[in-house]
């Protein structure tokens, strides 16, 4: 209902992603998301918008989206700014975690393994709550902490207490570096572009790879992931060349997203 709604006033939905509209001048941008909206549009036309969705629906105008889906967002005139402040704030107080100044995720000489010679595990479901947390903030606003919320999520069935460890840490690098985020130009000098690397053979036990990618836009992250890929690559060209595969897909993306909205890349 909706969307025939928005259709009716020159709303179009993209091909791409079916909850972005675009208005029939190009001006004007909707994006829902459940029962939340999110307008974009050239100043003088949002009082426009606004009055358009209040006269068919009872909603409440909350103005500039400060804090959105958990996330906040500031503005000024040089940049607009993107973090989960918030939410790491509350993570020591949620899980009885002592203070702790931490400056990295996790160190680089530490390798996660599911050999455990100890006779006890730690509580696996307070350790899925640690990762499930760090997840979320690395799929949000943190691209600073995917690699290590992968290599977590590996152990989700049969942590160790080395496990429970390095989440235990993250949360408190988490808590520690909350106003870290994302920060996009407001200059238009900066071009779209991506990233894409991989290691050879670096999970221990299974001897796959692992791809690590970031796309860039305004100076700022939209795409970003490190995943282990799904075969085992006989050299390290060929790991790079399945990490470089995979990006293109999120290339092709974000040209016929823009494409989509009138914004060709």
């Amino acid at each position: 209902m909706f969307d025939r709604y928005l259709r009716s006033k020159h709303f179009k939905p993209s091909k791409v992603d079916p909850c972005l509209y675009v208005h029939s001048s190009k001006k004007a941008f909707i994006m829902t998301h459940v029962d939340d909206c999110l307008a974009v549009a050239e100043p003088e036309l949002m009082p426009e918008i606004v009055n358009m969705i209040k006269s068919q629906y009872s909603i409440r105008d909350l103005g500039f989206p400060g804090n959105y889906l958990g996330l906040q967002l500031s503005r000024t005139p040089k940049y607009l700014e993107l973090t989960c402040r918030t939410f790491c704030e509350s993570l020591l107080k949620r899980f009885s975690l002592p203070y702790r100044l931490v400056t990295t995720p996790i160190p680089s000489s530490v390798q996660l393994t599911s050999f455990d010679q100890s006779d006890t595990k730690p509580d696996s479901s307070k350790f899925r709550q640690y990762v499930g947390c760090i997840n979320w903030a690395a799929e949000h606003a943190r691209p600073d902490v995917a690699q290590v919320a992968h290599q977590l999520s590996r152990h989700l069935n049969n942590p160790s207490y080395a496990h429970l460890s390095q989440a235990t840490r993250t949360i408190q690098y988490l808590h520690c570096t909350r106003h870290l985020g994302i920060r996009y130009s407001a200059k238009h000098d900066h071009p779209a572009c991506g990233y894409t690397d991989s290691d050879w053979a670096g999970c221990i036990e299974t001897r796959q790879s692992t791809s690590g990618k970031i796309f860039m836009m305004q100076g700022g992250a939209v795409i970003w992931g490190s995943h282990r890929q799904h075969s085992i690559a006989l050299s390290s060209a060929e790991a790079e060349m399945v990490a470089l595969s995979d990006s293109a897909h999120d290339a092709h993306f974000i040209r016929c997203l823009h494409a989509s909205i009138y914004m060709p890349i």
